[in-house]
């Protein structure tokens, strides 16, 4: 692994590509850049669509109440976009100080090199809402000839999503040109369970993606640490997750005799109490 800081990282990359991120000048040009784009992604048919889209599944009770109404896409923010290019060229990259598979990013690459500079996250009520949702995305694609991937994604960190890129081509301003790019959106696609979760990890998530946490097998054993009960949490409400799946199945099918367990205690209070009993009345000798 690299030993490289974040800070020595960037004085590196100001020797290696004549850019020096901590100029002023970069974040302002890619805040105008993101906001264009923020602005141009969101207009596209496909995303009318998608929305229109979104309002029908959460009729049909497959997304979270409110779902549909809150779904909006965000933009990347220069200091995320910095540390991913610090962590793709130097921290993650298992050839340094040689190119990482895939090459060397500049900050010029980020608009093609990066698949979530524009996201969104959409919540769904079930487990399986995912792929439902990643079939509809495909087929609103292909009705405006445009590129959809999807795919599942686990990782030992408890993230379980569905991941959505949509591809559209955009126009950004690089080295003072106008470029158009084929842009790739990120949309991830979670349960409920999983959104409640996020919400109260992803500062432990991006702390770690930086940090040396140590090896796995020691990681685990940190058990009073908020990453280990993160961590685990997030593997043990995707079981959950798939039990709610099965017992939504169950109750479909009929599986679950409610309407038997009625006939049962109606059955039971039509007994004759015995004597003696509380509910008779009569408590019993008293001597």
């Amino acid at each position: 692994m690299p030993n490289l800081t974040l800070d020595e990282y960037l004085d590196w990359h100001q020797d290696k590509f004549a850019e020096n991120l901590r100029d002023n000048s970069f974040e302002k040009s890619f805040a105008i850049n993101s906001v264009n784009l923020l602005s141009s992604v969101s207009l596209h048919a496909f995303f009318k669509d998608l929305q229109r889209k979104l309002t029908e599944l959460e009729s049909e009770g497959i997304l979270a109440a409110n779902e549909a109404s809150s779904f909006g896409l965000v933009k990347k923010g220069f200091s995320s976009v910095v540390n991913k290019i610090y962590r793709r060229n130097c921290h993650w990259n298992r050839h340094w100080p040689s190119k990482p598979k895939g090459g060397w990013i500049a900050f010029s690459d980020v608009y093609t090199s990066f698949d979530d500079i524009i996201r969104g996250t959409i919540v769904t009520r079930y487990l399986d809402g995912g792929e439902l949702i990643g079939q509809h995305l495909q087929a609103i694609g292909e009705v405006h000839s445009v590129g959809v991937e999807v795919s599942p994604r686990a990782t030992d960190q408890g993230h379980y999503a569905w991941h959505i890129y949509v591809t559209t081509p955009h126009d950004v301003i690089v080295n003072g040109a106008v470029q158009t790019v084929d842009l790739k959106c990120e949309i991830q696609i979670i349960t409920l369970l999983q959104s409640v979760l996020k919400g109260l990890t992803h500062q432990f998530y991006e702390r770690s993606r930086i940090a040396d946490t140590g090896r796995p097998v020691e990681r685990r054993w940190q058990f009073q640490s908020p990453e280990f009960k993160g961590e685990y949490l997030g593997h043990t409400l995707h079981l959950v997750d798939s039990m709610l799946v099965e017992l939504r199945e169950e109750a479909a099918t009929g599986d679950i005799s409610v309407e038997g367990d009625k006939e049962e205690e109606a059955e039971v209070g039509n007994q004759p109490l015995d004597e003696g009993s509380p509910e008779s009345g009569e408590i019993g000798d008293s001597k």
